[in-house]
């Protein structure tokens, strides 16, 4: 029977445990990168804003943050939307253009641009609503070509909703009064269809 300490090759218990430590080390190391990849390096979203804009806060006065019932009936709206996701009761898109409304009622900025983006990677060619939310959206955070943008997607999107042609109308006009050019084509787009109104 070979004597351990006379054998080169045999590992003592301190050889052993510097093994495992470092082994255990480089589980560590995987699962937190593996960790940061999935949370912590989000996709971009596919709205960003225009070059040379920023949000200076996300924060907005919501109807529905005061602390107690509006409140908590905007969060179990939330839970609610959220628990039929993907289940094809309704549409995602919907779904998630009805989580963006939540936040917007809560005054979370942040978490309705987020929702609103969801919704146009389900459709961002076909459908506007979520083009129009958007625009409003960033008009009130006051990144106006970024909202510009948003409104004139709405209306490329679905050019014979009357609606989302006043809502732009109505950005120029409250925003952009200076752009002429913009707003007389606004108007003249509106003037030559025969369209529907929608409700939200």
């Amino acid at each position: 029977m070979e004597n351990p300490g006379e054998n080169p090759t045999a590992e003592g218990p301190s050889s052993a445990s510097s093994r495992n430590i470092a082994l255990g080390a480089a589980v560590l190391i995987i699962l937190g990168l593996g960790t940061w990849w999935m949370w912590g390096s989000s996709p971009a979203h596919p709205f960003p804003l225009q070059p040379g804009e920023r949000i200076a806060s996300w924060e907005l006065e919501g109807s529905h943050n005061d602390g107690g019932e509006l409140e908590a009936r905007a969060h179990a709206e939330i839970a609610r939307l959220e628990g039929m996701l993907g289940k094809g009761e309704e549409a995602d898109y919907i779904l998630y253009v009805g989580l963006a409304n939540q936040y917007h009622l809560l005054g979370d900025g942040k978490k309705e641009y987020e929702y609103l983006g969801r919704a146009l990677t389900e459709d961002a060619d076909h459908t506007g609503l979520a083009w129009h939310n958007m625009g409003q959206l960033l008009a009130r955070l006051e990144v106006l070509e970024s909202a510009k943008v948003a409104f004139e997607r709405a209306i490329a999107a679905e050019p014979h909703i009357i609606q989302y042609h006043r809502a732009y109308i109505d950005f120029l006009r409250w925003y952009m009064p200076e752009n002429k050019d913009a707003l007389t084509a606004a108007q003249a787009a509106l003037n030559t269809i025969a369209g529907e109104f929608i409700f939200e």
